[in-house]
């Protein structure tokens, strides 16, 4: 499989030239739901992305927390926020619709990564049929998070299938063209790039990126991992995604919240008097 390394030389002008032109070279969207504890230094830790050309949009899915009025006392840590939801499927959707640079890149909040994160060279992605991913690792080192981190690298490598931890970057137009992600409570970052292989195989992209390994940590290792193994088997065999919800998220009703629409958060926290 082909592996992406960055732009051409001759596409620094082009570059040079968007940014200058006050649009981002990247939309960057983030899903949060209940991150109140986590959610400001995970913000300061994207600054990066926006002091080299990007734009930061936050969709936060209707957190019950302290979420949103941090995000109101923060306005300075994104550029665009917007409540959507339930579930990462709609609030993804929902920060792509707002993007306003023609590439996008869906990361989790508790994505990590060095200073020198390569924005000039995701946005040279200019081919609108192309899409990329990144190489995981998670945030512990030692045995066995190392071989979980290489083990989806792997696995996405031979099958093409990536998940939200690793990234997905690709044009706004491909996103649109492919329906953006399917309206399911899970499994849709599988649904999304089972989709786009179809289209055309992805290129890893030679950079790491690390996640959070708290769930393996929260839940245990060997249980985490089985059952990860056991939900993506159910999805291929054909079982709704909805009554995966309810075993990955066994404290969190989507009917609850099914009719809430996508909004500002000045809207929101206006109409509500939040």
């Amino acid at each position: 499989m082909k592996q992406f390394n960055g732009p051409e030389k001759n596409s620094d002008q082009k570059m040079d030239a968007e940014k200058a032109g006050n649009r981002p070279l990247l939309s960057v969207v983030i899903p949060v739901y209940q991150e109140a504890g986590n959610l400001l230094a995970s913000l300061e830790h994207f600054q990066t992305l926006r002091h080299n050309g990007a734009e930061l949009i936050v969709v936060d899915g209707y957190s019950r927390d302290d979420s949103h009025q941090l995000l109101q006392t923060h306005s300075e840590l994104w550029d665009v926020c917007v409540l959507a939801g339930p579930g990462r499927a709609r609030q993804m959707n929902a920060g792509a619709h707002c993007a306003r640079a023609d590439k996008l890149l869906f990361l989790h909040l508790d994505s990590r990564f060095r200073s020198d994160f390569p924005v000039h060279q995701l946005s040279a992605l200019t081919d609108e049929n192309n899409w990329a991913y990144f190489q995981l690792a998670l945030c512990r080192k030692d045995f066995p998070y190392n071989v979980i981190g290489r083990s989806i690298n792997w696995r996405s490598k031979v099958s093409g299938s990536v998940t939200g931890d690793q990234g997905i970057c690709l044009s706004k137009s491909l996103f649109e063209r492919m329906g953006g992600y399917p309206d399911i409570p899970l499994m849709e970052d599988i649904a999304l790039s089972d989709a786009l292989r179809k289209h055309k195989a992805p290129l890893p992209f030679n950079y790491e990126l690390e996640t959070s390994s708290r769930r393996w940590q929260k839940h245990g290792v060997f249980k985490t991992v089985l059952l990860m193994w056991w939900l993506r088997a159910q999805y291929r065999l054909g079982v709704s995604p909805y009554k995966l919800a309810k075993k990955y998220y066994p404290h969190f009703s989507f009917s609850k919240v099914q009719d809430k629409p996508s909004q500002p958060l000045e809207k929101y926290l206006k109409d509500t008097g939040a």
